[in-house]
């Protein structure tokens, strides 16, 4: 009895193994769904689950080993149904630990240009492969989903994806909420001119490539930040400032920058100079 104690003393005082959650899910409206990233987590996207009457599809980016692994845990969460689709929103060169280890028996939807950068990778997919130029709908059941390549913005051919009955879109990385994300592959016109024509849609919902779930003004918010940040670059570009001298002096006022800016300060404000300096 005595030792019997004993090992449940030992036991109980073991130190708990906890296992990490790289997304935390949100529902979104009936069969959609948002899993949202932890700002301070390993994974750098967040990804749209939509489950339709037959599969489920799955749009994002940035999907390393350990992320795919959750969303298909969480999608056996939700539904017994397969994951047939991944919407792969874009793809950054040279980012080879990312978006190769989907499970064979999904199919890879995207556009022409991601998947260009896709097959410069020394890395090669193992799944079945579906470009596009312009825009695609699949059409699972009663559901429909639309997808349009945006072709220049976060970077070239980003895909968003809208759901036309429920009025609720994904952006992927052409829009941040309350957050500024990785920005130094991206087109500075292109960019603002996308995120004008998206606020353009019906929306009700938005789900965004970092931040919580949102709507149209969240979408307009980001939009005038970026409106913003061109501009305060652009007034160290016309003063003959250098690359370094603008990371340097660069600021902006508290209500304008949003949370955790720094975290990417110098590479995002390179990329504007370098993009503002070429259109001068």
């Amino acid at each position: 009895m005595k030792l019997l104690l004993a090992i449940i003393i030992v036991f109980f005082s073991l130190p708990t193994v906890s296992h990490a959650t790289l997304y935390t899910l949100t529902k979104v409206d009936e069969r959609v769904y948002a899993a949202v990233v932890d700002p301070s987590g390993p994974v750098a996207s967040n990804a749209f689950i939509v489950v339709t009457p037959t599969y489920v599809v799955v749009a994002g980016a940035h999907f390393t080993a350990d992320a795919t692994a959750e969303i298909t845990r969480i999608i056996a969460g939700i539904t017994p149904l397969p994951l047939r689709y991944v919407v792969l929103t874009h793809h950054h060169q040279g980012y080879r630990s990312t978006d190769f280890d989907f499970p064979p028996t999904v199919e890879i939807i995207t556009s022409t240009q991601t998947w260009t950068k896709l097959k410069a990778e020394q890395r090669s997919l193992k799944n079945q492969v579906i470009s596009f130029d312009k825009g695609m709908a699949i059409y699972g059941g009663n559901q429909k989903i639309l997808l349009n390549s945006m072709e220049d913005g976060h970077s070239t051919g980003d895909v968003v994806v809208y759901l036309p009955d429920q009025a609720v879109l994904f952006t992927s990385d052409l829009f941040y909420n309350d957050e500024a994300g990785f920005m130094a592959d991206g087109s500075a016109r292109g960019w603002v001119q996308d995120l004008q024509m998206l606020e353009n849609l019906v929306v009700t919902k938005v789900v965004p490539g970092r931040g919580d779930v949102t709507d149209s003004a969240g979408l307009r918010r980001f939009r005038m930040f970026l409106q913003e940040f061109l501009t305060e670059v652009l007034g160290h570009v016309e003063r003959g400032e250098t690359a370094s001298e603008t990371v340097r002096k660069f600021s902006l006022s508290a209500e304008k920058a949003p949370p955790n800016f720094s975290r990417y300060h110098k590479e995002n404000v390179e990329w504007a100079w370098r993009e503002l300096q070429q259109r001068r």
